[in-house]
């Protein structure tokens, strides 16, 4: 069973910060290939008078070539970075937006949704989404890991009619171009079938029922249109900026009759990490309760012959009295969580369980040399949110 979408999100999706910050990083690092990949040359006519290009000021009668581009490329690329980890990503990501405007001058034209510059219209509306969301670099060591961050449900339709109208532009391109109707009779069907597509996908996307559907046909066409693109970088670029029509809420988490304990060692950073991580991410607090390895609360619910056999790491005691450890602890926690970590738990099976549980085990050995030591057991976070946890 699944768990529906819980009010403390945005009553119209179900981002979290830990989701949002994975689709920033993604949407980010998708910008470097591309930035990398534009020409080391061009001619000053090229770059076009419509935009007030930066890199117009840098070129002289010839053209521009080699180190300027280079040295452009390479700032941008920091502010990349700065938004991936979300340290001053507003400002970044709008200079970055602007960026990849101006070396969009100097990139041969690129085709289909690429064309249009979708992944610089979501950078705008990054820039545009209040809070600071966890994950963000920014958020370290805040007392309320998850501090109500929502993806405010205007900007996340803006995103869709971003992304629509790309794909409108691109299916009407599609329907105009000469020949598709004369091809023979497959591949004009499926020629059609795509303009149809691509031409109801914003009509259809205002239905709420039908969009998760009006996206996997989207990013599915996308896909396909990226591994055969001949400008491969422009068209992953493209790709990455679709993932913020996912909805969260469309990926329920797993459903459990009462919240479920998650034990952890209290005197380990790492794992208070985790327990921050499940705080933001489960903001109603339906799914979980902690207590440290150290507390009465696991004395009481674990027998003394079975405490003697288990690790001083996660411990997840479900609702039906099961004990779960290393990597199925980590799968089942990211499943009750839901939306993109349900995605990543369903992804994680196809390491085999003892690779996963010897990459657990290798962590968990050094996790005091990497991460240090804490000497509370209970995380330090507002009275709120101490509540879910057990003496």
């Amino acid at each position: 069973m699944d768990e529906p979408p819980t009010s403390a999100r945005d009553a119209r999706n179900g981002w979290t910060g830990g989701q949002y910050s994975l689709a920033r990083a993604l949407l980010a690092f998708a910008t470097l290939p591309w930035l990398w990949s534009v020409p080391h040359g061009v001619t000053s006519h090229a770059l076009g008078p419509w935009f007030p290009n930066v890199l117009s000021l840098l070129a002289n009668g010839a053209g521009l070539y080699g180190a300027p581009i280079s040295a452009f490329s390479g700032v941008a690329s920091v502010l990349a970075l700065l938004v991936a980890l979300g340290r001053a990503d507003r400002f970044a990501a709008l200079l970055l937006a602007y960026a990849l405007l101006c070396l969009r001058d100097l990139s041969p034209p690129l085709s289909g949704v690429a064309a249009w510059p979708v992944a610089e219209s979501m950078l705008v509306v990054h820039a545009l989404v209040p809070g600071v969301p966890y994950g963000a670099l920014a958020a370290r060591g805040r007392p309320d890991p998850g501090a109500g961050f929502t993806f405010p449900h205007r900007l996340y339709a803006a995103g869709w009619v971003v992304l629509g109208l790309a794909h409108l532009a691109t299916g009407v391109d599609r329907a105009l171009a000469p020949g598709w109707t004369s091809a023979p009779l497959p591949a004009a069907i499926a020629t059609g079938l795509l303009c149809a597509l691509e031409i109801a996908a914003l009509p259809l996307a205002t239905v709420t029922r039908w969009r998760p559907y009006v996206f996997l046909a989207l990013v599915g066409l996308q896909l396909a249109a990226t591994l055969a693109a001949a400008d491969a970088p422009g068209a992953w670029l493209a790709l990455a900026a679709h993932i913020f029509l996912f909805d969260p809420a469309w990926v329920p988490g797993r459903r459990a009759p009462e919240p479920e304990h998650i034990f952890y060692d209290g005197s380990c950073a790492l794992c208070h990490g985790a327990v921050r991580f499940l705080l933001a991410e489960d903001p109603d607090g339906r799914a979980f309760r902690f207590a440290a390895l150290q507390s009465d609360t696991f004395e009481r619910l674990v027998p003394a012959e079975r405490r003697a056999t288990l690790p001083d790491s996660i411990v997840v005691r479900t609702a039906s009295g099961d004990l779960l450890l290393r990597a199925r602890a980590v799968r089942h926690l990211l499943a009750r969580l839901g939306g993109l970590w349900r995605l990543v738990a369903a992804a994680s099976r196809v390491i085999p369980p003892p690779v996963a549980d010897s990459l657990y085990d290798l962590v968990a050995r050094v996790r005091y040399r990497l991460f240090g030591k804490k000497s509370d057991a209970c995380p330090l976070m507002p009275p709120e949110l101490r509540t879910r946890f057990s003496p």
